[in-house]
């Protein structure tokens, strides 16, 4: 099974991951976004490959680390983000958990 990364279906599913295509702006703060979720952190682990840009991770138990372009990194469930460079990824996702979280950025983008 193969995706061109513009079209990535939400129904995708290799072996119970989600593939995705993410790109975040320099300047997001996604504890903003993840506010009303459990202790306002992302409850979606990710595997992921950093294709471009900085993104400062914090977790749940006050550690911090920067991804980079050309990382391979894994987020554990407990986490949030600040983009310090334009960045862009392709992660790997457990289905269930990146659609909850998801939703519930989409709304928070939309003002809801």
């Amino acid at each position: 099974m193969r995706f061109a990364k513009e079209s990535v279906p939400e129904s995708a599913d290799f072996n119970g991951l989600t593939p995705a295509f993410m790109q975040w702006p320099k300047g997001m703060d996604a504890s903003t976004l993840l506010e009303g979720l459990p202790g306002g952190l992302c409850h979606c682990p990710h595997w992921g490959y950093a294709l471009k840009g900085v993104m400062l991770v914090k977790y749940s138990d006050g550690s911090a680390e920067e991804i980079r372009g050309g990382d391979v990194y894994y987020l554990p469930a407990g986490h949030t983000a600040l983009i310090k460079d334009d960045f862009a990824s392709v992660e790997f996702n457990p289905k269930r958990e990146f659609r909850e979280v998801m939703a519930h950025v989409a709304k928070k983008m939309q003002g809801k």
